[in-house]
């Protein structure tokens, strides 16, 4: 089963994953995971680093209460992996306004950088940089409102 997931990854896939993990069978869920996935050598990279099979399959849902079996397996796999915020370097426990506020600061400045390219590039229509930047004022003016 494991020459199998090996066979199907490229080189540079399988020397990340020897030099990186060292537990054979998590070593096989990655290799699954890169392969099902299409993950680049950088992504499977993260997702190591991340330690994302310790998070796989573990979001917190109520799913099975609340929904019949059918919708409620449906639900659970859609959703099946929690949401990971590390780049918003918040504390270990935090409230859900500190994770919004980080959140829409992020949108904020991630449409902020796209206009500013899009701005640049000869190829630009001008609607496209006015809608991204009506886009940005709602954002703000949400963000604003929730304060």
């Amino acid at each position: 089963m494991w020459q199998r997931a090996v066979a199907k990854l490229t080189w540079a896939h399988n020397v990340i994953l020897i030099q990186k993990v060292k537990d054979l069978p998590t070593r096989l869920w990655y290799a699954r995971q890169a392969f099902q996935h299409g993950w680049s050598r950088d992504v499977l990279s993260l997702r190591i680093q991340s330690r994302a099979h310790e998070r796989h399959g573990n979001a917190v849902t109520n799913f099975p209460r609340t929904l019949p079996p059918p919708q409620s397996d449906l639900a659970s796999q859609l959703l099946k992996d929690p949401y990971v915020f590390d780049f918003l370097t918040l504390e270990k426990t935090f409230h859900e306004r500190e994770l919004e506020t980080g959140l829409l600061r992020h949108l904020q400045d991630f449409l902020v950088e796209l206009v500013r390219r899009l701005a640049a590039s000869r190829l630009t229509k001008p609607m496209i940089a006015l809608r991204l930047n009506d886009l940005i004022s709602t954002l703000v003016s949400i963000s604003g409102a929730n304060s």
